[in-house]
């Protein structure tokens, strides 16, 4: 999955983001000691997206602070998708309730 720019030539140059097309094979690739349960359900909102026909990124800022999926027409963000198992900061949820 490419990473979000305006630019077509940032967006081809910048890293992507691989997803496995079996999650159950990436528990023999990934951490032997951490289930990876937020990867996995990462994996399966981008299958989801892609399921659906949303042209999806990820972008990040020069600080290193990320968001899962930009959800595009064209190249117009609709919508921020963060994906997390669990949020421990009310002050985010807040944030996107209003």
């Amino acid at each position: 999955m490419p990473r979000f720019d305006y630019s077509i030539k940032k967006q081809t140059v910048n890293l992507k983001k691989i997803y496995p097309a079996d999650t159950s094979l990436s528990k023999y690739s990934g951490s032997l000691f951490s289930e990876e349960r937020g990867r996995m359900l990462e994996t399966v909102v981008c299958y989801e997206l892609m399921r659906k026909n949303f042209n999806i990124f990820y972008w990040k800022n020069e600080r290193g602070k990320e968001v899962d999926f930009v959800v595009c027409q064209g190249l117009k963000p609709l919508y921020l998708i963060q994906v997390c198992e669990r949020i421990e900061n009310v002050k985010v949820i807040r944030l996107w309730n209003g």
